[in-house]
């Protein structure tokens, strides 16, 4: 009788055990088959400015970034990255800086007053240098204003 019982307890006792494993095994399951999805801070990132977002000395910053992922040669990404909104893009553009064949350099961003930048790209194999005014607008108005490109007849090292 004695053995019964104690033979009964180790059977519930192994039952509760197994059935603990298999629930932490689902819900480890659940957590690896949704890893987050790859966000804009996850690709390669040329250049960036951080951005005073002007809503008061709280507000998070917003971040002015070029990148070239995924897009042919000679263009880049500008993108404004809304902390508060998770650093997805409020505004992205796409801006042309050269003939994919023109062999041209990884893009830079130089600051030339608040909100206003001017994107430089170099070819050294055609000795040229585009610059693209790009100016970032106070929020609630269009985010990225991108300027007309001029190009100069020197390659230009930062």
């Amino acid at each position: 009788m004695i053995a019964r019982v104690a033979l009964r307890r180790h059977a519930i006792g192994g039952f509760l055990l197994s059935a603990a494993l298999i629930q932490m095994a689902a819900i480890g399951e659940a957590n690896a088959a949704d890893p987050p999805g790859p966000g804009p801070l996850d690709r390669p990132i040329a250049d960036l400015a951080l951005i005073d977002a002007g809503a008061g000395p709280d507000a998070p910053p917003m971040l002015l970034t070029l990148d070239t992922e995924e897009l042919p040669p000679g263009t880049v990404r500008a993108a404004l990255l809304d902390r508060s909104a998770g650093w997805q893009p409020a505004g992205s553009e796409i801006v042309s800086l050269f003939e994919p064949t023109d062999g041209a350099e990884t893009p830079w961003l130089i600051e030339l007053g608040r909100r206003r930048f001017v994107i430089v790209a170099t070819s050294h194999e055609q000795e040229r240098t585009t610059l693209v005014p790009i100016r970032v607008a106070p929020r609630g108005a269009a985010t990225l204003e991108i300027g007309r490109a001029t190009t100069i007849a020197a390659a230009v090292d930062d």
